[in-house]
């Protein structure tokens, strides 16, 4: 009997170990600290391993799982997208979904036209003069997908997730919360100066002034 276990459990230790070499859902146990009890620090223990061996990329200011899977989905579907049939037909599904890929990439025409198609929601924008006309300019920026100080979003209802619902929430502009814009101590007098300074350059780098 113990034999027949052990030849049992030599296999099923073959086969586990084959298949973490294909991507997989689940826990990843490579990444735990088995050295740290979990009852002192479950952060370290669930994840000591992964952030020893993983460090941040140059480019970043933090890593976590779920950039690195962000950065590999992108990569798969950028991969899909630049595998289009150039000859598929025009006005068919893959045509379009390649054709408005190119239309982004092509950078050379992106700089030159600058802000020429955004010129009339500006102008909207910087025609706005009375208080009570940004709700609906809120509204209608946000069906652009413009960011708004609101947000409203379908999701399942907290208090009963067989439904779905509409969430009114608070939304942001460039900024965290409203302290960045409205208090006047010295480290947020200078996060706005400097706010303003890389809008005002944004706006130049665009072709939109300042």
């Amino acid at each position: 009997m113990l034999r027949k276990y052990l030849v049992a459990l030599s296999i099923g230790l073959a086969v586990a170990g084959a298949a973490l070499a294909e991507p997989r859902s689940g826990i990843d146990i490579s990444a735990i600290d088995p050295a740290v009890p979990p009852q002192q620090d479950f952060w370290q223990f669930a994840n000591g391993k992964w952030l020893a061996a993983t460090p941040i990329p140059a480019d970043r200011s933090a890593w976590i799982t779920f950039a690195a899977l962000y950065e590999t989905t992108q990569q798969q579907l950028r991969d899909v997208i630049e595998g289009i049939d150039r000859r598929s037909p025009d006005a068919s599904e893959p045509r379009k979904l390649a054709d408005f890929y190119g239309s982004l990439m092509d950078e050379a025409r992106v700089e030159a036209t600058a802000l020429v198609a955004p010129r009339d929601e500006l102008a909207r924008i910087h025609g706005l003069n009375d208080k009570a006309a940004l709700p609906a300019l809120f509204a209608h920026l946000a069906r652009l997908w413009v960011r708004t100080p609101w947000q409203l979003d379908i999701e399942p209802d907290q208090h009963d997730a067989t439904h779905y619902v509409a969430h009114l929430e608070q939304g942001r502009l460039g900024l965290p919360d409203r302290d960045y814009y409205l208090k006047d101590d010295a480290h947020f007098l200078t996060i706005r100066k400097a706010y303003r300074e890389h809008i005002v350059k944004l706006l130049s780098l665009a072709g939109g002034g300042g």
